[in-house]
Formats: structure tokens, sequence, C-alpha cells
């Protein structure tokens, strides 16, 4: 009996963090009505912001689906391992999640099946960042495109 309500604790916390690949809908679903949302670097990109329970967040949407999200603690204390566990778990297999570096503070993972997803735990910053792979060079192109005119 312990285990299946502990299971359907995990179950039901799991599903209340954003899975990479949303759309904009899923995420206000998940989240509330974004606190921002505005246009970013081109016409395929959008920052939303949102605040769901003791977190901030933002996250970055590539052609209308979640591509970045960063999660940071508004009461400043690191994440648990508990709360790494669950948005690894929101995202893939917790079993093809890989530590590939990291210390006491920083941890960086990736996810085994295809290299298509990283995420990176901040304990200095309070933070979590997940990505999918290319979405940091995308935006970073958009930005450059952007500074030119372009």
């Amino acid at each position: 009996m312990t285990f299946l309500v502990s299971a359907l604790i995990f179950v039901v916390t799991v599903t209340a963090y954003a899975r990479i690949g949303e759309t904009e809908d899923g995420i206000a679903q998940r989240y509330g009505k974004p606190i921002i949302l505005k246009d970013g670097y081109n016409a395929r990109h959008k920052i939303g912001s949102y605040e769901f329970k003791n977190y901030a967040i933002t996250v970055d949407f590539i052609d209308g689906r979640s591509a970045r999200e960063y999660f940071k603690t508004k009461d400043h204390t690191p994440l648990s391992a508990e709360e790494r566990q669950v948005i690894l778990a929101a995202n893939g297999d917790l079993n093809q999640w890989v530590l590939t570096a990291g210390n006491e503070v920083v941890n960086y993972w990736d996810y085994r099946l295809g290299g298509t997803l990283s995420a990176f735990f901040d304990d200095r910053r309070c933070s979590a960042l997940l990505e999918l792979a290319g979405t940091q060079a995308f935006l970073e192109r958009a930005k450059a495109d952007q500074a030119r005119g372009l």
C-alpha cells in the first residue's frame, strides 16, 4: 500500500512539470496563464514567463513548442534530489538519463536515446535548465540575425 501511494504521488508530481516539446497551450494548462509572453529573436521564437508553486519558469518556444525550460526556485533554495528526479522523469525514462559531468554543486545530464535532450542543475543559482539539442545554436543564430537587421 505504501508503495502504491508513493508511486501515485510521484506520477502526480511528474505531470506537474512541463515536458520539452509541449505547445504553448500545454504549458499554460500546466502552469497557468503566462506572466509574460513575448516575441523572441525572430518569427519562430517566443519567450514565456510563468510562476508555478515555488518556481519562476522561463520557456523558449520555437515553432510553437517548448525547446528550452529554465526553472528557478523563488525561495532561493537548491532543487532537491527528488525535484531533480521528477524533472528528468517528466522528460523521459529515468533509466535513459546519464550524468555526464558535474560535482556537488553543478550537474549535467544527457538523455541517452538519440542525444536530443540535456539537463543542467546548478545549486548556486538554485536552478534547472532543460533543452533540446540545437536550441542554443538556433537562438545564437537568431540573435545574430536580429542584430544585423535580418
